[in-house]
């Protein structure tokens, strides 16, 4: 299967091992034939947060030996019963009954009260033997360290990894004892870590997200952040208006721009340090970069803030715009696994339009219609008779009194030039018009440009049908991948995933300028300038959207906000998404 798919169905599957077991009941018990072999059922407990107990059973029998595995909900083997190993993520394990295997807890603290028979890895939390704890294999203790109890019995190594290892009376250790403490940090007996450290580790680190209600010190940082953004605004609201002007008219080139310069910027440095000269510029580059990244964040929370208050109405204050977009960022980055992608997504992001706006770069993404050239149209001289336009009737243009020598005087209509002639006007020389009838319309010196055929102008779609924004975009493009997913299953295309997508969006947009969810509703892709989608369009745009996509979906939901409505693949392709009147056929 596609790594697409396979994620979404480890995704599922964790979903159901995780709500659907804190919901389950103990099944009652069945009885079982005498002549069959008891199948030992280990009863794992699930302590939720709110201290009330819930429990569910895990049958293992020859078929399934994977044993225990848990993301985020801590499990806890009894006393008397058997399971082949424990795997959990991001929570604790508790040990009172036997594993028959490896137990590894990762973002979590080990208690072993019973018998494992092979190796015990802990990450974060640290390994605590209770008296009699017998652990067959090596114990490893990283960010925690071991703690052996009473008569405890490690077979192999015991390493303590930034923890140490401390042994109680009668504790024993078959292999060799690796005790790497960290000193006064972590007490004077070399052994834990600090709490806040331990949470932090448990909370940011193995969640993969910048900010937890559980780790207060992170929030002081991002106060800190908040107020230096607001100092920038308060003292050079120009700078970041303009950074906050390049977010709206070019956004994608902002990224782009991000995710260029910081490997620039890096090769830079690499190419000075050989150099001595070149040794004190490369911390200048790098505190400029910084000193971007800072404006261009600012410029981003308020472009966020001032984003959310147009869609409810509001023309929210630069200051108010900012703090908005925190509050927004700040719910982006508690997400797990997510937040540490929110945060890049977003340092690149402003890194790249600072870069850009203080550079003075302003020209907007979309192109701008051609002017329109107007065309002269000189007077006729034909008379009315002759079927022509009548010529209008010439000015007058008066002798001057102290007219100067000129040969070409005469041609031009002025008096003579010679001294003491007689004064020559152009009414003596033109007939005199015929007041008693009326002068005939005169055909307009400006003329817009003459089409090329006679036929009306086509409007095209972008300019004469309604645009559409991210809701229909958002249920047109579920219909095409609930499509796309039924088909690679069916046909069992995984290893084409990529051919069979471009294919799809591509082939579609030059065939039926839209996609199968775009048909069901009434949605057209189209082009600015009229013409029908490309093979080359289509292209640009497919690429457009994968761009867009690997900036955790910005050029996608960037239409939401987009006063063009359009996502960053449109402003490249040059294109928008309108809806039509009614439902155009798929052949």
């Amino acid at each position: 299967m596609n790594p697409f798919l396979s994620f979404c169905a480890t995704v599922a599957l964790a979903w159901t091992l995780g709500f659907g077991a804190a919901l389950a009941q103990d099944p009652p018990p069945t009885p079982e034939p005498p002549s069959e072999p008891v199948t030992p059922k280990p009863d794992v407990e699930v302590s939720p947060p709110d201290g009330k107990s819930l429990k569910f059973e895990v049958k293992f029998d020859d078929s399934d030996s994977d044993g225990i595995v848990q993301n985020g909900v801590p499990v806890t083997v009894k006393t008397n019963e058997v399971v082949p190993n424990v795997i959990v993520i991001s929570s604790s394990a508790t040990i009172d009954g036997v594993v028959e295997d490896e137990v590894v807890v990762i973002g979590g603290e080990v208690i072993i009260n019973g018998r494992v028979e092979g190796d015990v890895v802990n990450v974060g939390g640290g390994i605590v033997l209770g008296p009699k704890a017998h652990i067959g294999g090596k114990a490893v203790g990283v960010l925690g360290g071991i703690e052996m109890g009473a008569n405890s019995v490690i077979e192999g190594d015991a390493v303590g990894v930034l923890g140490g290892v401390r042994k109680a009376d009668g504790a024993r250790v078959g292999g060799k004892t690796v005790n790497m403490a960290m000193g006064d940090l972590v007490g004077p007996d070399g052994l834990g870590l600090p709490e806040w450290l331990k949470l932090t580790f448990t909370e940011i680190v193995m969640k993969l997200r910048i900010l937890s209600f559980q780790v207060g010190w992170v929030w002081v940082v991002a106060g800190l952040f908040l107020l230096l953004h607001a100092l920038f605004l308060l003292a050079a609201p120009g700078i970041v208006r303009s950074v906050v002007t390049t977010f709206s008219e070019r956004g994608a080139t902002s990224f782009l721009m991000g995710l260029v310069s910081l490997p620039l910027a890096a090769f830079l440095s690499l190419i000075l340090l050989p150099t001595v000269v070149g040794v004190l510029v490369i911390p200048f580059i790098w505190a400029a970069l910084l000193f971007a990244g800072l404006v261009g964040k600012g410029g981003l929370l308020q472009f966020f803030g001032s984003a959310l208050g147009r869609g409810v109405r509001l023309d929210l204050p630069p200051l108010v715009s900012l703090l908005v977009g925190a509050v927004l960022v700040s719910l982006l980055y508690l997400i797990p696994f997510l937040g540490l992608l929110f945060w890049m997504t977003f340092a690149v992001w402003a890194l790249g339009a600072a870069i850009l706006a203080l550079f003075g770069r302003f020209k907007k993404e979309s192109p701008t219609p051609a002017p329109v050239t107007p065309r002269w149209n000189p007077p006729s001289a034909s008379g009315p008779g002759s079927g022509a336009t009548a010529a209008t009737p010439s000015p007058i243009i008066p002798t001057p009194a102290n007219p100067s020598p000129n040969p070409n005087a005469s041609a031009l209509g002025f008096a003579a030039a010679t001294p003491g002639a007689a004064s020559v006007s152009l009414q003596s020389v033109l007939p005199e018009p015929n007041l008693s009838e009326p002068l005939p319309p005169t055909a307009p010196l400006l003329l817009p440009p003459t089409p090329a055929s006679s036929a009306a102008p086509v409007v095209p779609d972008a300019l004469s049908l309604p645009r559409v924004g991210l809701k229909e975009r958002l249920l047109a493009s579920g219909l095409d991948w609930l499509l796309l997913i039924i088909v690679i299953n069916w046909f069992r295309l995984d290893r084409l995933v990529p051919l069979v997508l471009l294919g799809y969006f591509v082939g579609m947009w030059v065939w039926r300028q839209t996609t199968v969810g775009g048909i069901i509703l009434r949605l057209r892709v189209a082009r600015l300038d009229g013409r029908p989608i490309d093979v080359v369009t289509a292209l640009v745009r497919a690429l457009g959207a994968l761009f867009g996509g690997i900036a955790l979906g910005l050029g996608y939901f960037w239409s939401a906000w987009d006063p063009d409505k359009q996502g960053w693949h449109d402003k490249v392709a040059g294109t928008v998404v309108v809806r039509l009147p009614k439902t155009q056929p798929l052949v």
